[in-house]
């Protein structure tokens, strides 16, 4: 794209370990600098969990916006409409679930936009597909949306550039009982994260 503030991101560290793989990307680059300044994403894959051959992902989050007035957020894209449960947002596709818990901050709002007219809103306005702008989109007949949902998790209350976010991903088949409920805890190292 030629523009600096589109360059990729990059990988600043990898594990693997005994039932669990690890890796940190910082995405801080991906973003206008006059909006964001710091990205990175620390994820945790829990190998065989919940289930044998199932990978649920522990993602701690680290934004910080550039100024104050803009809210620090992450989003959580779906296909179809999420459904929401305390600090739970669960979305389904074919014949898979995914279960986002929410554990930071505590006290998260959490909203899910999207639907029929609102597929790309963005501060009270949709920014539908332009077929006619991009000749790609109009050679190809047909834009596939992948997500005409997202869920957006941000802090309550009085806002601070910087903000946390841990959240535990739960994948399995649609039908399968749900997992326990996560829990937190914290110590001398940081966080311990729970389930069963």
């Amino acid at each position: 794209i030629g523009k600096k503030c589109f360059r990729d991101g990059r990988t600043l560290a990898y594990r693997e370990g005994d039932g669990f793989s690890y890796v940190c990307g910082d995405a801080s680059n991906c973003y206008r600098p006059e909006k964001l300044t710091r990205f990175l994403r620390h994820v945790v894959f829990v190998l065989d969990w919940p289930h044998k051959s199932a990978v649920s992902l522990v993602v701690l989050d680290e934004v910080e916006v550039a100024r104050s007035g803009l809210v620090p957020r992450i989003l959580l894209h779906t296909v179809g409409e999420p459904e929401r449960k305390g600090a739970c947002v669960t979305a389904k596709q074919g014949g898979g679930r995914l279960r986002m818990h929410v554990l930071l901050p505590q006290a998260a709002t959490i909203e899910a936009i999207g639907g029929p007219g609102k597929e790309c809103w963005v501060d009270g306005k949709n920014f539908p597909v332009d077929y006619h702008a991009d000749e790609s989109l109009h050679r190809a007949q047909a834009w596939h949306n992948p997500g005409d949902w997202r869920v957006e998790v941000s802090p309550s209350g009085r806002q601070s550039r910087k903000a946390t976010f841990l959240t535990l991903w739960v994948t399995s088949d649609a039908d399968a009982p749900a997992a326990p409920a996560p829990t937190l805890e914290t110590d001398s190292s940081g966080w311990v994260v729970r389930q069963g």
